[in-house]
């Protein structure tokens, strides 16, 4: 991107235009790796919050919880590295 890093956007956009935004794509951009996250993280949160919806959740086996978007970047990151290299030990190429 030509202006790589968090970006406010308020209303409604698509992803074209959220691209824009970030100054478009630069010749030397990885096309396939650019991360774009919409801002629920609150909303999110508060359904998670509710009682009812997390016994019904943990009835089914999950486990209700949430975070903020920069923990979700964070985590997203991390698991990036980590299956990366798996995927570079065990040789997996993609067809």
């Amino acid at each position: 991107m030509a202006r790589p890093g968090r970006i406010e956007i308020h209303g409604p956009v698509s992803l074209v235009e959220a691209i824009a935004l970030s100054g478009g794509f630069k010749d030397s951009a990885r096309r396939t790796q650019v991360l774009l996250f919409r801002k629920v993280s609150a909303d999110t949160n508060t359904a998670l919050a509710d009682p009812t919806l997390k016994t019904k959740l943990l009835e089914t086996g999950y486990v209700a919880g949430g975070s903020t978007p920069e923990a979700l970047g964070q985590r997203l990151k991390a698991d990036i590295v980590r299956w990366s290299a798996v995927i570079k030990s065990l040789g997996i190429k993609l067809d």
